[in-house]
């Protein structure tokens, strides 16, 4: 039965495994519900991620873990970068383009 399959899934993942995905879940629902406690539900769940991705030696899925918990720390929940925190603040990496005269 695909029931006992499931189950059985489930009972061989890890604790750091299970938060990952609860608090990934977590982040979802704040979120929708403009909780800015899903920032910290979504940098949490991230945390879990990095250590999965570490300890199963796939370094590349870690980095990019760990740079979301660091982009979103400098960024905040308004999606802009906070004064002085990121190149972007500057406005580094934007095209202007302006009519010729």
């Amino acid at each position: 039965m695909i029931d006992r399959a499931v189950a059985r899934k489930l009972y061989a993942t890890s604790a750091v495994e299970f938060a990952g995905v609860v608090l990934g879940l977590a982040y979802v629902l704040l979120i929708y519900r403009r909780n800015r406690m899903g920032w910290v539900a979504g940098a949490a769940s991230s945390v879990c991620y990095v250590y999965l991705a570490a300890s199963a030696h796939l370094p590349m899925q870690s980095a990019l873990q760990f740079y979301y918990v660091a982009w979103r720390s400098t960024v905040g929940s308004t999606g802009r970068a906070r004064p002085g925190s990121a190149p972007a603040a500057s406005g580094a990496g934007r095209c202007a383009i302006t009519p010729s005269q």
